[in-house]
């Protein structure tokens, strides 16, 4: 007996280890997410993104000992939840495969469309018919459309924050007190790990101004290899769709920078790339940037007295021709100190020396420096948007209306059939009548029961309720309407041959479009660009690189309640939605944007501005421009200086033989961009016909489009915000004074 508790303790004693043999090993697991940008600020631990922007979602995942293969069984995907600015959730998915008991980094994307999804975005891993939920993500900030939002890739700047905090005037603190929100409405993220940057361009949305650092060598190494093209092409397409990049130059990487910037991700080429070689540059370093001093507004010496020469790096290649670049400082024996370009509708600054590394960071004027570098190449900051607050909402109250508002509201404006008023009263009295004495009149002297009135009653009520609804359906349209707008921007400068002239072509599209649905139904949304618009005969690309929802900015702060038709819907990799339901009568906005290269140069300019008279006349722009679209074009204007010319008539297409047309403006016919801005169309666009019923007037969004396009130069008096357009904003190409001869 007592051998046989021995044996019975002994079992027990073994129980435990050999349950932990029997453990299942896990197929996987999530262990972090964050949403956004790593934030400068030591108090903010989470990313840093706006509300109603594309962001991307960083979610660390590691596999089991099977690992996750992306079989056609399985086929495991992360899911991406929040919802629009409806309320309405959306999704975006992103396949992943890892190895036995790998751990690695996925970057996925959301578009929150109000502060409550934006700080709540869910993160499953499905696994084949299981599926595993995320952690809530990392503490994030979130910022409202209106702040503005700078990123350095590769370093972190010892002075940015410095400098923005300076910029805020916030009087009653010192720049080391400063916290995160104490910079507004400019803040700083950085991001130092090539496999966190989105190999998307809308990942970038949020973002401002971008700052690349050029220090680290292991960085620029990698950024550069093939495995990384779709993540330095990210970035060349957020430029392209007009962000701005600024690069520091470190004459000491110049080599690997150079194979970064003529990668095959730039296309088109980047028009000046700095050579390879920086040449003998300790033996040419400058003893003072006088240039820089003068730029900055600080007449300090930089470097400082005792600090050795300036190694700068050499920007010119050589031979870059006048017009390809504008050259903001040079040193006094010509070599350009900065320099900034377009590139698409963005544009490329370079910077000849490192902003992390000394003599700039033991310089008095460094600060000075940095402000004055945001304040001319980031975008204009509004009296408005230094209001803004923090999750969603303003410090003033409710946010304020902008652009885009305005054109939302456009958008919404459809010339549907609208029921005559005599008709709806026609029925009121049918009704009345039927229900009234004329059930009264047959009940009692035709049948003599009228008791039956409780039969009759209901039966007349569904028949007129049913012959109205009837007649509603007859005269209502069965197919859906859109209103849409196109700001197409055909780019002529950015890839030039030996002789200065457009080597090829590159259009720039975003669209901006609302669907009027006649009855519930679930929608796939798509938008391609027309090849045959710009006389191609190619096939149309598949889909615009990014496609999503568009609110109205005023809404973007408090959440929507969802309908009780309105399903989530899935974004198809960016580039599309699938499953978008949209009840009776009612309506759904989308923007979209695209970009392709040309088979051909769409138009021929050759014009020369005149400073005096010339064959007598006051002429101010002569020559001629050809128009090599598959369309006339009506409504044309030329811009040049500060001011923009009218082109009488339409510029006929070569394709309906027309050929170039003659330039003859002369001082009289010049206008203000800002009052051109201001005016609608000048010629009758889109006509409508004696049917148009809507109740907001007219359909002619043209005098919103140019406010958007022009939006700095229109709003002189820097009053009114501007969150979701301000990337198609051109009055930065229309700086400088005109000269005699430039074409």
């Amino acid at each position: 007996m007592l051998m046989r508790y021995v044996l019975m303790v002994a079992a027990l004693l073994s129980l435990p280890s050999h349950l932990k043999a029997q453990t299942v090993d896990f197929p996987a697991k999530i262990n972090q997410v964050r949403v956004g940008f790593r934030s400068y600020a030591p108090d903010q631990d989470g990313g840093l993104f706006k509300v109603g922007m594309w962001t991307p979602v960083y979610v660390d995942v590691s596999a089991g000992s099977m690992g996750l293969v992306a079989d056609p069984t399985s086929a495991p995907f992360l899911e991406f939840a929040s919802s629009d600015s409806e309320g309405i959730g959306t999704y975006y998915r992103l396949p992943i495969a890892l190895a036995p008991n790998e751990t690695r980094t996925f970057v996925g994307y959301t578009k929150p469309g109000n502060s409550e999804s934006a700080l709540n975005v869910g993160v499953t891993l499905h696994l084949g018919k299981t599926s595993l939920a995320g952690p809530r993500q990392l503490g994030s900030v979130l910022l409202d459309q209106g702040a503005h939002l700078y990123l350095t890739l590769g370093g972190v700047n010892p002075d940015l924050r410095a400098a923005l905090f300076s910029l805020a005037a916030t009087r009653d603190l010192k720049p080391s007190e400063a916290t995160g929100r104490d910079t507004a409405p400019r803040h700083a993220a950085y991001e130092l790990e090539i496999r966190r940057l989105p190999d998307h361009w809308f990942g970038y949305q949020s973002i401002d101004l971008m700052i690349l650092n050029t220090d680290g060598k292991e960085f620029l190494a990698e950024l550069g290899r093939d495995v990384n093209q779709g993540r330095l092409g990210a970035i060349a397409e957020w430029v392209r769709h007009g962000g701005r990049l600024i690069i520091p130059v470190n004459y000491q990487n110049q080599a690997l920078l150079a194979e970064v910037l003529q990668a095959p991700a730039w296309q088109p080429r980047v028009p000046v790339v700095p050579p390879a070689d920086p040449g003998p540059v300790l033996k040419t370093a400058p003893r003072r940037l006088d240039a820089i001093e003068r730029w900055a507004n600080f007449p300090r010496p930089f470097p400082g007295p005792g600090s050795p020469p300036v190694g700068i790096a050499r920007l010119d290649p050589g031979a870059v021709r006048a017009g390809v670049w504008d050259i903001q400082a040079a040193t006094d024996d010509g070599r350009s100190l900065l320099t900034t370009m377009p590139y698409g509708r963005g544009a490329i600054t370079y910077v000849a020396f490192s902003l992390d590394q000394a003599p700039f960071t033991e310089w008095e004027g460094r600060v000075p420096f940095l402000k004055t570098l945001i304040n001319e190449f980031a975008p204009r900051v509004s009296n408005t948007d230094r209001q803004t607050g923090f999750g969603g909402g303003w410090r003033s109250g409710e946010a304020p209306a902008d652009i885009m508002t305005s054109l939302h509201q456009d958008l919404d404006n459809f010339d549907v059939d609208v029921i005559p008023f005599g008709l709806v009263a026609l029925f009121i009295v049918l009704y009345v009548a039927v229900v009234g004495p004329l059930d009264y009149f047959v009940l009692k002297h035709v049948v003599r029961k009228l008791e039956l009135t409780w039969v009759t009653f209901p039966v007349a009520a569904l028949a007129v309720t049913g012959a109205a609804w009837w007649t509603a359906a007859a005269l209502r349209s069965t197919e859906p309407r859109i209103n849409k707008i196109d700001i197409v921007d055909f780019d002529l400068r950015t890839e030039l041959d030996g002789r200065g002239q457009p080597a090829r072509a590159f259009a720039y599209g975003q669209s901006y479009f609302n669907v009027l649905s006649p009855r519930i139904e679930s929608y796939t949304v798509g938008l391609a660009a027309n090849p045959a618009f710009w006389a191609s005969k190619a096939e149309p690309e598949k889909s615009a690189d990014q496609l999503s929802w568009l609110g109205r900015p005023g809404n973007l702060g408090r959440s929507g309640a969802q309908g009780f038709f309105r399903r989530p819907y899935v974004y198809a990799g960016g580039r599309g939605i699938t499953d978008v339901t949209i009840p009776v009568a009612a309506t759904k906005a989308f923007t979209a944007s695209w970009e392709t290269a040309l088979p051909a140069v769409p138009f021929q300019a050759d014009l020369v501005y005149h400073t005096r008279q010339f064959q007598g006349r006051d002429y101010k722009l002569t020559g001629t421009i050809l128009n090599g679209l598959a369309v006339d074009l009506e409504d044309v204007w030329l811009f040049f200086g500060d001011r923009c010319y009218p082109l009488n008539g339409r510029l006929p297409s070569t394709a309906h033989g027309g050929g170039a047309a003659s330039i003859g403006f002369e001082l009289q016919d010049q206008k203000g961009i800002a009052e051109w801005a201001s005016s609608g169309s000048d010629a009758a666009l889109a006509p409508r016909d004696e049917h148009f019923r809507a109740l907001q007037g007219p359909y002619d969004p043209t005098r919103l489009v140019r406010q958007a396009m022009f939006f700095q130069k229109w709003d002189q008096a820097n009053t009114l915000p501007n969150h979701s357009m301000r990337y198609l904003d051109f009055s930065s190409r229309l700086q400088g004074d005109p000269v005699q001869g430039c074409s």
